[in-house]
């Protein structure tokens, strides 16, 4: 996971000419470098170019997207929301900015977003968390876009829903989501004693509230309430029939952390998950999601250090497991990144994305994707297409992946943030890109991609005989998949000359 200093030479000295197109090759839609026709703000001035990405959010059909970004203009009117349709990042959109009027109340103009989390659904309608410059004991705000129109859904300084109606929101509203109907579910502080004063809300429902609502299924038949609700950590899934959050309860704080689906604790502090006879360590719980159709995922270590991701019931990686496609040769591993795993995403048809660092003996190699525990879909090292032609000719590659900040669609296309470096280990700057896992090379025989396979394809696999199989651009070349490049290889090219379908 560290910062390359050296890397793809290698690779690129192998491949040299070679033209490949990797079916798999993340695509960039947005960058941070600056004058790349990539870093251009859409709807900006040009020369307005990207400083930063914060986590994408999805649409559950993976239609629409949103996410908060800054960019190196006026720092005034720097930070702002992009709303965006699939992989043309030329059509999207912005729907808030700093220093413009709110569109709920122009009277005031917007603030810093002030929140990551937002929501969106298959409508298009989404909901947002944000602050103005109006008086500071209202100025803190949900709001919701449906269908374009502009409404606020809690705001500082108003009142609770029943039976709290003596109480006003205070300082601190979050975690907004908002459901297939336009309903909206948000985390918010109110100005109540401060043993009660978060909640977790449905629109007016309460969901959770601190120091009154017991979770369920306690380690011990505790009956301890909750003591505290964590920021961003409340998420619901696309038709608002199951949610699961993280907080504390009043219990011993050696078994006070916990993560609770539709009330009930799935995993606690000082208690097993799984076959494991070693408990969730103290801090042990360290982040959680849920998909549109209400799957779960919990990620954490136990007291012995061992990191694990836990998904409706199951444990589905830990360290030690192999890598999917390693033959026995890499495994997860916690030695240079303590928490080992780093990412857990998934969508609405089961499929699920992680992340974590491995044992790689190079270090600027050993961080993965993986898709459904199954196969490795993006790597440290990897190179990345720039501009979009396909082909790995722009000396640009995955230097660390950005934790979390990615969405899966239900036709598997991946989407995620991640910092770009070049050859020789420069920093690049992060991007936002997409892979499409569901997709497949038209004619991965036509490797000089000139749209038939021919002479100049062998060519292409005879350079590269020899050449390191554990390297994407290498194991595009294995057609008869024996772990080497080599005459079987060429054969394979030959059987397949002919113009492409």
């Amino acid at each position: 996971m560290k910062k390359a200093m050296m890397v793809m030479a290698a690779m690129s000295a192998a491949l040299v000419g070679s033209g490949i197109a990797f079916a798999q090759m993340p695509i960039v839609i947005y960058s941070e470098i600056a004058g790349d026709p990539t870093a251009q703000v859409p709807g900006f001035p040009a020369g307005t170019y990207f400083e930063s990405f914060e986590r994408p959010y999805a649409s559950p059909n993976g239609q629409y997207w949103l996410m908060e970004c800054d960019h190196d203009g006026d720092s005034a009117q720097d930070n702002f929301i992009l709303k965006g349709s699939g992989t043309d990042g030329s059509t999207a959109f912005t729907v808030l900015q700093e220093g413009k009027e709110a569109p709920w109340n122009t009277a005031e103009l917007m603030g810093t977003i002030g929140d990551r989390n937002m929501g969106i659904n298959d409508n298009g309608d989404f909901a947002v968390a944000a602050n103005t410059n109006g008086p500071t004991v209202s100025d803190e705000y949900i709001v919701k876009s449906i269908g374009g129109a502009w409404s606020i859904v809690a705001q500082e300084g108003q009142p609770l829903p029943a039976p709290h109606e003596t109480g006003m929101w205070s300082t601190t509203l979050n975690s907004p989501f908002i459901l297939a109907d336009g309903t909206v579910g948000y985390r918010g502080d109110s100005n109540l004693d401060t043993s009660f004063d978060y909640f977790l809300m449905l629109a007016d429902t309460v969901i959770a509230q601190e120091g009154v609502t017991i979770p369920g299924n306690q380690g011990g038949g505790a009956t301890s309430p909750w003591d505290n609700l964590d920021s961003q950590d409340y998420y619901m899934n696309a038709t608002g029939t199951v949610w699961i959050a993280q907080g504390d309860t009043e219990a011993a704080t050696s078994e006070d952390d916990i993560a609770v689906v539709n009330g009930n604790v799935v995993v606690q502090e000082g208690y097993t998950i799984g076959d494991f006879t070693i408990p969730v360590d103290g801090s042990g719980i360290s982040q959680i999601y849920m998909t549109s159709n209400g799957d779960w995922m919990v990620r954490g270590d136990n007291d012995d250090n061992k990191d694990w991701i836990y998904r409706n019931g199951t444990v589905i990686a830990q360290t030690g497991d192999e890598v999917p496609g390693s033959g026995g040769t890499e495994f997860y591993d916690d030695t240079r990144f303590a928490s080992c795993f780093f990412h857990m995403i998934g969508n609405g048809e089961g499929d699920y994305i992680i992340g974590a660092v491995t044992d790689a003996a190079d270090e600027e190699f050993d961080a993965v994707l993986v898709l459904n525990g199954q196969q490795v879909v993006a790597r440290q090292g990897d190179p990345v297409d720039l501009n979009g032609d396909g082909i790995d000719n722009d000396n640009t590659y995955i230097d660390i992946f950005n934790d979390d900040d990615g969405f899966l669609t239900n036709d598997l296309m991946l989407y995620f943030t991640a910092i770009l470096r070049d050859g020789s280990g420069a920093d690049l700057g992060q991007a936002f890109m997409y892979i499409d896992l569901g997709g497949s090379e038209p004619c991965p025989f036509d490797l000089d991609d000139n749209g038939a396979v021919g002479p100049g394809d062998v060519g292409v696999v005879k350079n590269n005989f020899g050449c390191d199989i554990n390297l994407p651009g290498c194991a595009a070349l294995d057609f008869d998949n024996n772990g080497a490049v080599g005459p079987g290889d060429v054969g394979a090219v030959k059987n397949e000359f002919g113009p492409c379908p």
